[in-house]
């Protein structure tokens, strides 16, 4: 069992600001976050985060820090932050308590206002989960068949296969996960590696993404994975 200092549980945004701070305040320090994804209609329908208890006093949204340069996940490229608070938390600040230089630009309030309203009308949060759904369900259907799949996880739309040498001691297997990303770009699927260890193949599609593109893709990845993986033992 790995063992860590701080464990973020269900924090989305605020757990991603968290963790900045926490690595930068206290670098020697290990952690790890439980559903954490950067976009409204990903891993988390606005503040309702599906399955998981969310009881957060305050949510930041909008960063500058890697991998956002600008605060953009609000207002789709216009830079804009915000604070949401409980009512009687944000109401207790007075009139004229609480001031910015830059604060309420009319323009990237709109865009932020325009986007939300995108993603309500058009049930992102339907979508994200639908796409989910569906991902989980091919990613076990590969673990019961490829030994190389240890692991099959995810939130939403989020959803990823961890990649292990051994699924009793969970060895990361980067080198494979390395080989199947190379694969799938002969195949014409780009793929990015994720996790600390380089052995997490992840989706992180847009929400956009139609029924049969959706199933190209699988079936590329599924390509990839025959080439590299080693069929799961049946013995004993």
């Amino acid at each position: 069992v790995e063992h860590l200092d701080v464990l973020i549980v269900g924090a989305g945004l605020s757990g991603i600001g968290a963790a900045c701070h926490l690595q930068a305040s206290c670098p020697g320090k290990s952690y790890a976050i439980l559903e954490a994804r950067e976009h409204i209609g990903g891993t988390w329908d606005l503040f309702r985060y599906p399955g998981i208890r969310s009881d957060s006093d305050m949510y930041t949204l909008g960063y500058t820090f890697r991998p956002w340069r600008e605060a953009k996940s609000i207002a789709d490229g216009l830079p804009l932050a915000a604070v949401v608070g409980r009512s009687d938390l944000m109401d207790a600040i007075p009139p004229g308590g609480l001031g910015t230089t830059y604060g309420g630009n009319p323009v990237a309030c709109a865009a932020a206002l325009a986007v939300i309203e995108v993603l309500e009308r058009e049930g992102a949060g339907v979508r994200a989960r639908a796409l989910g759904d569906r991902l989980l369900e091919r990613f076990r259907a590969w673990q019961a068949t490829w030994e190389l799949i240890g692991d099959v996880r995810g939130l939403g739309a989020m959803v990823a296969m961890e990649l292990v040498t051994d699924r009793r001691t969970r060895e990361p297997a980067a080198e494979a996960t390395s080989a199947i990303v190379a694969e799938a770009l002969r195949e014409g699927l780009v793929l990015v590696k994720a996790g600390a260890r380089k052995n997490v193949v992840r989706f992180l599609g847009s929400l956009a993404i139609t029924d049969d593109e959706l199933a190209q893709g699988l079936q590329l990845l599924e390509r990839a994975f025959s080439r590299v993986c080693t069929p799961v033992s049946r013995s004993g």
